[in-house]
């Protein structure tokens, strides 16, 4: 097996993103954890989240999954969850192109803004991958 450590994280003025995820291959499925941590320069709204996942690999380049986040603000105490189902694709090597739907309440907390309900599309560069 193999262990792949990313980071893919915008930066926002004023703020400090630290958002590093660990997945460890394992055959035919493949676990996910994170912790991000972001802090603007007043530390007022000190948001973290931790996150936990899967992948089931249906084929070498066809991927299913799901995901559990929980977020919270350290001086406000408020925290809010949310969970993800997503399918990936690899059309090339080192490169996976992901499409998911996030089930969140509406007024939940989120890590980011674009993190809310609903559909999302990402990008992943698959470093150290067989695919």
């Amino acid at each position: 097996s193999n262990l792949e450590r990313g980071c893919a994280a915008r930066s926002l003025t004023n703020q400090a993103t630290l958002p590093p995820s660990t997945s460890q291959k394992l055959n035919l499925t493949e676990p996910r954890t994170g912790f991000g941590l972001r802090a603007p320069a007043e530390l007022n709204t000190l948001t973290w989240q931790v996150y936990a996942g899967g992948t089931y690999w249906a084929t070498p380049r066809v991927g299913f999954g799901a995901l559990y986040r929980l977020t919270g603000q350290a001086p406000s105490g408020v925290t809010s969850s949310a969970a993800s189902v997503e399918a990936t694709v690899v059309p090339l090597p080192g490169l996976g192109v992901t499409a998911g739907y996030t089930f969140t309440p509406r007024d939940a907390l989120t890590f980011q803004a674009d993190q809310g309900r609903g559909p999302y599309l990402r990008v992943d560069l698959l470093v150290n991958s067989q695919k």
